[in-house]
């Protein structure tokens, strides 16, 4: 069962959507696949920001990841960023799950 939903917002350099797109297809996603816990990540991006939406089984596995594995994730994006991420943490209260 899904419980945890971490939100992660922040602004881009203009015109890198499709480098943020590859990078995030190609290197980051497939690192969030292999985490205890991880059951699917929401990704949207405009001209201006990024939203991810991951969900978790539990806290305590999303802990695990906030405090070890997505320190180096956020590393890879700091030349595509132009300002600091905002993350927020919800408790999921409702998913209707999206066919596979």
């Amino acid at each position: 069962m899904l419980n945890i939903a971490r939100s992660v917002r922040f602004p881009i350099q203009k015109g890198k959507k499709a480098e943020f797109t590859k990078l995030f297809n190609d290197e980051l996603l497939p690192i969030l696949k292999k985490q205890d816990g991880f059951k699917n990540e929401i990704m949207m991006v405009n001209d201006d920001h990024v939203v991810g939406v991951s969900l978790w089984k539990s806290q305590d596995e999303l802990n695990k990841y906030a405090s070890t594995v997505y320190p180096k994730l956020e590393a890879k994006l700091l030349s595509l960023m132009t300002g600091k991420p905002q993350i927020e943490t919800f408790e999921l209260t409702a998913v209707n799950a999206l066919p596979a």
